[in-house]
C-alpha cells in the first residue's frame, strides 16, 4: 500500500509534496511498527496487569487481574490477588463474593459460606451473596436456611438478576419441605 502511495506521489505531485508524502508514510510506518512491538511486549491482559500490580498499590489492578485468573481457572492465584485487593479496596462486598465463588468452585462450601457472609457484613444490599448462600445451603441439604437466603435475595434483587429462577427454587424447596413433614 505504501509503495502505491509513493509511486502516485512521484507521478502526480510536485517535488515538495513528494517529500511531504514520503515523510507521512515513514511516520505512519514507524508508528505502526512501534505499536506492534509494544503488543509483543505486553502479550496479553494478564501480563499487562501483572506488571501494573508490581508497580502500584492501587486496589483495582489486583482485582481485575484476579478476575482474569478466574477466567483462566487459576483459582489459587486469583485468591491471592483478591485478598491483596481487600487490603485497600473501599467496597469489599463484591471481592468477598468473588472469593466465596472460588471456594464454591473448589467444593469448599464452608469457606464459601464464610466469604459470602463477609460480603453481606460489608453490604446487606448486595443480592449476589444471598443467592450464593441459598445455593450453598440448598446443596448442603439445609432447605429452610436456603429458603431464608433466597427470600432475602428477592427483597434486594433487581433485573437482570435471576429473580424468576429464584422464585421457582423457592417453590420447589417449599414443596420438598412440605413432603418431608
Amino acid at each position: 500500500g505504501f509503495c502505491v502511495i509513493i509511486a502516485w506521489g512521484i507521478l502526480h505531485l510536485p517535488i515538495k509534496q513528494i517529500f511531504l508524502v514520503c515523510f507521512v508514510v515513514i511516520l505512519t510506518s514507524s508508528y505502526f511498527i512501534m505499536t506492534f512491538i509494544r503488543t509483543l511486549y505486553w502479550k496479553d491482559t494478564v501480563t499487562y496487569l501483572e506488571k501494573v500490580v508490581e508497580t502500584t498499590d492501587f486496589h483495582l489492578p489486583p482485582y481485575v487481574l484476579a478476575l482474569e485468573y478466574v477466567n483462566k481457572k487459576e483459582y489459587s492465584m486469583a485468591l491471592i490477588l483478591f485478598k491483596k485487593a481487600l487490603v485497600s479496596i473501599p467496597y469489599k462486598s463484591f471481592v468477598y463474593n468473588d472469593i466465596g465463588n472460588i471456594y464454591y468452585l473448589q467444593n469448599e462450601l464452608d469457606k464459601a459460606i464464610v466469604s459470602w457472609n463477609d460480603a453481606l457484613k460489608d453490604d446487606i444490599q448486595n443480592p449476589q451473596p444471598y443467592f450464593n448462600l441459598g445455593l450453598a445451603w440448598e446443596q448442603k441439604g439445609n432447605w429452610p436456611t436456603a429458603l431464608i437466603y433466597y427470600e432475602k435475595f428477592l427483597t434486594v434483587a433487581k433485573p437482570p438478576l435471576p429473580i424468576h429462577e429464584v422464585r421457582l427454587r423457592i417453590q420447589r424447596l417449599k414443596a420438598k419441605i412440605n413432603t418431608e413433614r
